[in-house]
């Protein structure tokens, strides 16, 4: 656990060097942005960041007295904290303390891939106490704002940081219908054992965010403590169910809609024999469709599993042409990551039993 602790240290970083250097910073982002707009040689990120200059200068009130930018919103041990995808939100809300809000930049149904920040989402960013992202280019904008853009006493935790993986696919580029099979899978959080991980962080971030604010007594430390304790033993639970659920189904393939589904197939022991789409961001193509088609025979999987955030129509012609049944994987759910994940693991079981 201590080294669990220190990791997640090293990957929750606090940003800024003091009032005054935030005011300057931002007052002259703000500036910045304002000429370029006059100028007309900004694009659509440009815009983005300097939107939420203004708003981190606009927090500060230009001026080193500034009340409402992180560790100022609220009273109390309060926080403001803003994860990027839903599997994420839950898992916050158990952690932070009473009245805080917490939030999800990417809402239900939506799917994380290829989201661009808003103006208003780029405020909420400027003005956390605490940030949660999954990091391995999943989320580029929300990656981007909190490097260029640090704002004093918050807390940044990308989720591949704290488990220790990195993006093999960096510098590395392909055409628009080109598909990549050897970039590293982001969706860390379908691992429950990689979740663990991820829970102490937050605990970490949030009690540095809460010390900012002047609110970590012994007794909010000590509950803090107790909630971490308490979510981690319930993900380490829930991962024990998982396995005895699927353990007779080891070594059982599945076609899955995107490329999402390796970590917990992996955990499991389970085979990913094909993915419908196999560019993100791209329609499957008659070939790519084909091509699951024949895997799904060859490979004796019994189902074929789409998700709602996209259209099932290719699936479901997989699934008449093979011959199997036809299941849903969901990769983000509804805010509650318990429940995403049991209702996938029951969908597992429907589908290859």
């Amino acid at each position: 656990m201590a080294d669990v602790a220190s990791g997640a240290r090293r990957a929750v970083w606090g940003e800024g060097h003091g009032v005054a250097a935030v005011w300057g910073a931002a007052c002259r982002g703000a500036a910045a942005w304002l000429c370029a707009v006059r100028g007309g040689a900004m694009g659509w990120w440009a815009l983005v960041v300097g939107l939420a200059a203004i708003s981190a200068a606009m927090s500060a009130g230009c001026g080193p007295t500034g009340e409402s930018g992180p560790g100022k919103g609220g009273g109390g041990g309060a926080l403001r904290v803003v994860v990027s995808i839903q599997p994420l939100l839950g898992l916050a809300k158990e952690l932070a303390p009473a009245g805080s809000e917490v939030t999800a930049i990417i809402g239900v149904g939506r799917s994380e891939h290829g989201h661009e920040l808003t103006p208003a989402e780029a405020e909420r960013i400027a003005r956390a106490d605490v940030v949660v992202y999954v990091g391995l280019g999943l989320e580029p904008g929300i990656a981007r704002l909190v490097e260029q853009r640090p704002v004093k006493g918050r807390r940044v935790v990308c989720f591949a940081s704290v488990v220790g993986v990195e993006d093999e696919h960096e510098g590395h580029s392909h055409g628009p219908e080109e598909a990549c099979d050897h970039a590293v899978d982001p969706h860390l959080w379908l691992d429950p054992s990689l979740v663990e991980r991820l829970v102490e962080a937050m605990r970490v971030a949030i009690e540095g965010a809460m010390g900012e604010r002047g609110a970590l007594t012994q007794p909010e430390r000590e509950a803090l403590s107790s909630r971490a304790m308490a979510l981690a033993a319930r993900v380490r639970a829930l991962d024990e169910e998982i396995k005895g659920e699927l353990e007779r189904l080891k070594g059982r393939t599945i076609v899955t809609h995107h490329n999402a589904w390796s970590r917990l197939a992996e955990r499991y022991g389970l085979k990913v024999a094909a993915v419908i789409r196999e560019v993100e961001g791209a329609e499957p193509t008659p070939g790519a469709i084909e091509r699951a088609v024949v895997a799904t025979r060859e490979h004796g999987a019994r189902a074929v599993f789409v998700e709602p955030q996209y259209s099932a129509a290719a699936g479901e012609r997989i699934a008449k042409a093979a011959g199997v049944r036809l299941e849903r994987l969901d990769p983000l759910g509804s805010g509650d990551w318990f429940a995403m994940m049991r209702g996938n693991a029951a969908a597992l079981v429907r589908g290859l039993k």
